[in-house]
């Protein structure tokens, strides 16, 4: 590379951000909404898990009931 190319760090920072993006009270209802979500996706997953057990047993002792005829 010749000097003319050369690339120095501070040619490319990015200048400090001098405000917050979210204000304190924002972030701590966004942790409050994750937490909430958390536990409806975690219910959700039990809920298909226990669906999922109660259809299979169903559909294998249906299928042992025609299987028997």
């Amino acid at each position: 590379m010749t000097e003319e190319t050369k690339v120095t760090e501070t040619e490319h920072d990015s200048p400090v951000a001098t405000q917050e993006l979210f204000a304190r009270q924002e972030i701590v209802q966004f942790g409050q909404d994750d937490k909430q979500a958390g536990s409806a996706i975690g219910k959700m997953l039990a809920l298909f898990f226990f669906y999922t057990v109660i259809a299979m047993t169903f559909v294998g002792l249906w299928t042992w009931y025609v299987t028997q005829k």
